[in-house]
């Protein structure tokens, strides 16, 4: 097991240092350039300063990565990993359980409020929509309901 840098990554195309890895780890996909999504191994505890870097792998395939993983990794320090944090994607839970089995796996605080966001989003333009239709649905000929300051029912926009 190589301390610092492994010897064979660049031939490889990845980067790792086993002295990065931590207690607190966290798992992400990140699009480069032109296209090219890596997947890194990012120590907690670093505050993404120097000494974070545990691992920088391209692609996002689960079983690759879990192999490079694996093989760079002795079961020891993969065992002394305790939480993994990675957004919601599949593989990337997959990834984190697979490589890191003792570990909680956590889930990204940002992507579950996205999620809950997204959600709330889609809930708000069904109700709108159906009041829109309510509205359109609505008999002309009967005047709205004006209240006694004068105000009538707020139409849907």
């Amino acid at each position: 097991m190589a301390h610092g840098w492994c010897d064979k990554e660049p031939s490889l195309g990845f980067y790792f240092n086993a002295s990065n890895i931590g207690l607190y780890m966290s798992l992400a996909e990140t699009c480069l350039s032109n296209g090219e999504v890596w997947t890194f191994l990012t120590n907690k505890d670093g505050k993404s300063g120097r000494g974070s870097l545990a691992a920088a792998i391209p692609g996002t395939k689960s079983y690759e990565i879990i192999s490079i993983l694996v093989n760079a990794m002795d079961k020891a320090v993969r065992l002394r990993v305790k939480e993994v944090t990675c957004d919601l994607s599949p593989s990337m839970m997959l990834i984190a359980q697979e490589v890191f089995y003792n570990a909680h796996v956590v889930y990204d605080r940002f992507h579950v409020q996205q999620v809950y966001n997204e959600t709330v989003d889609e809930i708000l333009i069904d109700i709108r929509r159906k009041l829109i239709a309510k509205e359109n649905e609505r008999d002309r000929s009967i005047p709205s309901l004006t209240y006694s300051n004068g105000e009538t029912m707020r139409q849907p926009y």
